[in-house]
């Protein structure tokens, strides 16, 4: 589910705000992810 959400967020050019940036590991290539 959390590549889904990444995926969605690069595909918008959206970056990504979570407090858990350890479930995004992996597709930093693809989207930014600040962590809160």
């Amino acid at each position: 589910m959390d590549l889904m959400i990444a995926a969605i967020a690069s595909s918008r050019g959206l970056s990504l705000s979570t407090r858990n940036s350890a479930d995004f590991r992996g597709p930093e290539s693809m989207v930014e992810i600040a962590p809160v």
